[in-house]
């Protein structure tokens, strides 16, 4: 179910997309798929996998998993009603089945600890439910400036709980 400020984020994303259109993020993944179920640190995204995620054999390339998983741990943080923006300190991926171009994939990701060091943890799976990729993101909460930064690219005050 998705949490009123999941949905302002999904919003602000939406926004970013329109005006920053050539960001990686918006570019390579936003672009190319539908996002859904925003809630207390929780992201879900859905997408076909094409040959621009792909390698030489058309299966999903890793670096490209491994910006999925990045990307969506620091923005289902932000879904959760004391996320902020953040950046990523440390991330392992486990690399567990290939997705072929043409797949249909999902990616969810949420908190395994929450606070101004999160741990969010993002699963890749296929359409038969499969785990295709596991990986854990340790991250750091920007404070101040890149709050307000973030404010001014998204339209949206990631830290409105700080101010309180």
């Amino acid at each position: 179910m998705s949490s009123t400020r999941g949905l302002r984020v999904l919003k602000a994303i939406e926004h970013y997309v329109k005006t920053k259109p050539d960001r990686f993020d918006t570019m390579n993944i936003f672009n190319k798929m539908e996002l859904s179920s925003p809630s207390n640190g929780h992201l879900r995204g859905s997408f076909t996998v094409d040959s621009s995620m792909c390698n030489c054999v058309n299966a999903m390339h890793g670096g490209y998993i491994t910006a999925l998983v990045d990307t969506f741990a620091a923005y289902a943080y932000v879904c959760d009603e004391k996320g902020k923006l953040a950046w990523t300190t440390s991330m392992h991926v486990n690399f567990l089945k290939s997705a072929l171009k043409g797949e249909k994939v999902t990616i969810e990701a949420y908190p395994l600890k929450s606070g101004n060091q999160p741990v969010m943890e993002a699963i890749i799976r296929n359409e038969a439910g499969n785990v295709l990729v596991k990986g854990t993101v340790s991250m750091q909460a920007g404070q101040g400036t890149i709050q307000e930064m973030a404010k001014a690219v998204f339209q949206f005050d990631f830290d409105e709980k700080s101010k309180l």
